[in-house]
């Protein structure tokens, strides 16, 4: 458990927890990246998630994380007309039975949880380990789960559990700030990126140059389909140039029916989920990368990684991605998401060699700032100060 004498130089033992590590999602990418950084700098490390039924994807193997699948279950929101449910918190005896043999000194929770909260606060107050939260997203007040009400609500509940928290963005930590003021105290930690894998990565060898895009197919967040009408704006104008698109998510056939609509089928590939080594080599020979959001992103991995590839970026202005798309720097940002706008912006960076070079530079730049070591050393600090209380 917590050990007050810990110093820089003690190897500490690290569980990470969040919900369904084996998804698909920015969230179980920044723990597989945190925890291989953690393990290399001589620490103890496992990953803590709740089994993914749906999918997903096969995560990299490192034999020196523990990977732990336990059951987190769900708990009924407490409102006005249901204050029993105060009584009625569900158990996770699999998560205190690892955490009593485990013996963390602490459990850093990315993501919020939700309804999965109670549950692991209840085994984290039973076996006293002392907990940090990162929350990654910008939260929505339209949620109840994010309602400022009387009773304790899941977000409020895992703010004031928290022996320290986190956020990668000044986005996030102001829409936090407007329900919990105490949001203030937390420390912003941004994502990283393997800048080795992207030096490593061998370019795609393809005949006609391409616009890139990666993101969950899922258009209530991605506007995906805003980035294929564009791409038709242009298409005759550019006819050398093709559009791939890889990810998958609950709107993956409705996104290829608009392909085929488009009747640009031959130059619009929808790819599937790919494996990190084949993304750099497509983020590495792209002519830029684009990915556009109806949500208010936390801070999205994806800028990050094409940008260590030297690629220009195109983003939608909102949430965290202004803090890392600098416009007209490091690439360019779009209001709304109107495929007017967004082929305005995929059209000067298609006629214009030299800004795609000059933004790649500097994306190249900022992305340095961010190698995984350097976040993996934020976050140590974090549970080094809590430690040492």
């Amino acid at each position: 458990m917590a050990n007050a004498a810990i110093t820089n130089n003690t190897p500490m033992s690290i569980a990470m927890l969040c919900d369904s590590f084996g998804a698909l999602g920015g969230v179980a990418q920044i723990v597989e990246d945190l925890a291989g950084e953690f393990s290399r700098a001589g620490h103890r490390v496992a990953i803590v998630s709740n089994p993914h039924k749906s999918g997903g994807i096969a995560r990299r193997h490192n034999p020196a994380v523990e990977q732990v699948w336990v059951d987190l279950p769900r708990a009924k929101p407490l409102s006005l007309r249901h204050p029993e449910r105060l009584l009625r918190r569900p158990a996770a005896p699999h998560l205190a039975g690892f955490i009593g043999r485990w013996a963390p000194d602490v459990l850093n929770i990315h993501g919020g949880l939700r309804d999965r909260f109670p549950a692991v606060l209840r085994a984290c107050k039973e076996t006293r380990v002392p907990l940090v939260q990162s929350f990654h997203l910008v939260p929505d007040p339209s949620r109840e789960d994010v309602r400022p009400v009387r009773l304790r609500n899941f977000t409020s509940m895992a703010l004031r559990a928290a022996g320290a928290i986190t956020f990668p963005s000044a986005a996030v930590k102001d829409g936090f700030r407007q329900i919990w003021p105490e949001a203030e105290l937390a420390r912003i930690i941004r994502g990283g990126v393997n800048l080795e894998e992207a030096a490593r990565a061998t370019p795609l060898s393809r005949q006609r140059p391409y616009i890139f895009s990666a993101s969950r197919l899922d258009l209530h967040h991605k506007a995906v389909d805003a980035l294929i009408e564009a791409f038709g704006m242009l298409a005759a104008e550019f006819p050398e140039v093709d559009l791939l698109i890889a990810g998958d998510g609950p709107q993956g056939t409705q996104i290829e029916g608009m392909i085929a609509a488009s009747g640009l089928e031959v130059r619009i590939r929808l790819l599937s989920s790919l494996p990190h080594d084949e993304l750099w080599s497509l983020y590495k020979s792209a002519l830029f990368f684009v990915m556009l959001s109806r949500m208010a992103e936390g801070l999205p991995l994806v800028f990050f990684e094409a940008m260590a590839c030297g690629t220009p970026v195109i983003g939608t202005r909102s949430g965290g991605t202004p803090e890392i798309v600098i416009h007209q720097e490091t690439g360019l940002l779009v209001e709304g998401n109107e495929p007017n706008k967004v082929a305005s912006a995929m059209r000067t960076l298609l006629a214009c060699r030299e800004e795609r070079e000059r933004m790649g530079r500097r994306g190249y730049e900022t992305a340095k700032r961010y190698d995984w070591r350097a976040v993996a050393s934020s976050y140590l600090e974090v549970y080094q100060d809590l430690l040492a209380t």
